[in-house]
Parts: C-alpha cells; structure tokens; sequence
C-alpha cells in the first residue's frame, strides 16, 4: 500500500513526467511544394471556413475564421498564363504513372506531355485546337473563370470541371512559345491574418502543426497516431483540422487549450518549446506567416511504368510537317 502510495507521487513529480514525454518521438512535419495539382496546396481558406470549425469552442471559431481574408474582383483581361494550378484532372493523384502532381505548375506539366493525335502543343495549329477544346471543356466562355489567388504562396489556381491537359498544353505554349491568352475572370484574393491566432495564444491556447504519427514507447513499439499519443500522455481534449492532400504523412493542424491539461502546464511547455526548437512541431501562426517556408516535400508516389518517348519532340515535329505537306 505504502510502495503504490509513493509510487503515485512520484508520478505527480515533473521530472517523471518529464521522462514521460521525452520518450515521444514524433515524425517531420511533412506539407507538399506546391504543384499543378490544387489539391497539394494549404488554403487556409477552406481549412478554417465555417463548417471545418463551427464544431469548436466559440473563441477558437472566431479566431480561425478570421485569419483569413478575401477580395473579390471581375476582371476583363485576365492572363491565362498567371494559372499555375488546377482543381480537378483526371491526370492528378496517385494513378501509378506520372502525372500532373508531379509539376510545379501547369505549364512545366504540358511542356512534358507527349505530343499525340488528340493532345499536341508543338505549332500554331495545335494552339488553335488547344485554345478550341478548352473553351468548350472546362473553361467554357459562357461565364467568367474563377481564380483564387493565395497570397501565402502568391500562386494562381483555377477552378475547372475538365479539359486540364489541354489547358496545360495552352499554358506550356504560352510560356515556351509565345502566344497569348486572355479571359475574363472572377478573381478571389486569399491573405492570411496571423494575428488572430496570436491573440488566441494569449487566451491560453496551443495551436500548432503535428505529424500525424509518432513512437511512444509506453505505449506500443510500434508506430501509433499522434492523436493516440497526445490523448495518454498530455490531454484527452484537443481539436485536429486535417491538411488533407497537401501532406504525405498526414501533418494535421492540432489545438489544446490550456486548462485540458491533464499535466502541469509548466511541464507541458518545456516538452513543447523542445519539440518547436526540433522541428517537431511548428506553431500554426509562424507557418501562417510564412507558408512556403514550410512546404518542402516534392510530390512523389509509386509507378507502375514510364513511357520513354522523345523529349524534344524533334520526330514528332518532323511527323507534323510531313502531315501537312501529304494534305498540301
């Protein structure tokens, strides 16, 4: 009785809890460079909209709705070239081939394409068809395009229900070839407002970014959620706001207010100033302050072949000019 009695008061101690949480050890943060791809891109708009943190205590919902801004604005001429990313295409995600994810933007993706009977953008005749097939596909001229515009990465997307590889054939002709494209357009302009999360801070909350796996040896050898880690060593109330398809290793946004501490706060704090200083983990203010300083992961995933055609386009290009002398 005395031995549990004095066992139980050690544990209350700092320095085992402490020992506890120095036995944590927590994956990198991983968040995706952005890409062709939209869905690889952190918007903070759609993360914090009302319906992702309705759910939350009401001054955490106040704070996060507010740390975005938006403008709206119709314009008459808008470059085409400016989009680097799209919302939709069957050529995104983890297909077992390469696909759009893979590029920085849309116009490396269709500089990259191989150029075939349906798809081409090597002369004038093709920036016709290309220019044709998105206007009916995917960016129709019967209502303007709608483009957001994030701020934190100063990056131009494009909302779009198909025709992507055309529009990245037009894009690469744009930049490698010269032509020109203009649209009217609806453009949405996204800035962050870190503030509101500091204020939230000093309300007596930790918002910050988390890997979502770890190793905690107390409670399994074996790679857990963080989630799972977080609940037995430090409070078992606290709010996650997934990255979704911006992280391979599902990084997720994590938020624990002071007072759920099932450990002293003074002992928490020395855990977590460790883990920032680490890296493990990353304040959500500092990473909405600078967002592309965080986002390093190029998009990888596994393949199941690789096509090897001619990258200059050099035969297909002497095959164009034999077509059209044959129907000259």
């Amino acid at each position: 009785m005395i031995k549990r009695i004095l066992n139980y008061c050690h544990q209350q101690t700092e320095q085992w809890q402490l020992d506890q949480l120095h036995q944590i050890h927590l994956n990198d943060i991983e968040l995706y460079t952005p890409t062709a791809d939209g869905n690889t891109i952190i918007k903070w708009n759609e993360l914090f909209a009302l319906y992702n943190v309705e759910d939350h205590q009401k001054e955490v919902t106040y704070a996060l709705i507010n740390s975005v801004s938006k403008d709206t604005r119709l314009t008459d001429k808008f470059d085409f070239s400016k989009i680097q990313s799209l919302t939709n295409s069957k050529g995104f995600g983890r297909r077992y081939s390469i696909n759009g994810s893979w590029f920085k933007d849309i116009a490396e993706w269709g500089k990259a394409m191989y150029s075939g009977r349906h798809l081409s953008n090597l002369n004038e005749h093709d920036w016709a068809n290309n220019i044709a097939h998105i206007e009916q596909e995917g960016f129709t001229k019967s209502h303007p395009l709608h483009i957001s515009y994030y701020a934190w990465y100063g990056r131009f997307e494009c909302g779009n229900s198909g025709g992507s590889h055309h529009a990245a054939a037009v894009s690469s002709q744009i930049r490698y070839q010269q032509f020109q494209y203009h649209r009217q357009a609806e453009v949405t302009a996204h800035t962050t407002n870190p503030e509101y999360i500091q204020e939230l801070e000093q309300q007596g909350f930790y918002l910050f970014l988390i890997s979502g796996f770890g190793y905690a040896h107390k409670i399994s050898h074996e790679k857990i959620a963080s989630d799972h880690i977080i609940g037995e060593h430090i409070t078992e109330r606290f709010y996650t706001i997934p990255l979704n398809g911006s992280t391979p290793n599902n990084t997720q946004i994590m938020i624990i207010r002071k007072e759920d501490l099932k450990i002293k706060a003074r002992t928490f704090e020395k855990w977590y100033h460790t883990q920032l200083k680490m890296g493990k983990l990353v304040r959500l203010q500092e990473v909405m302050e600078d967002t592309s300083k965080y986002c390093t992961t190029p998009y990888l995933h596994e393949f199941n072949y690789l096509k090897l055609g001619d990258p200059s386009n050099t035969n297909d290009l002497k095959v164009k000019e034999m077509e059209k002398n044959t129907s000259d």
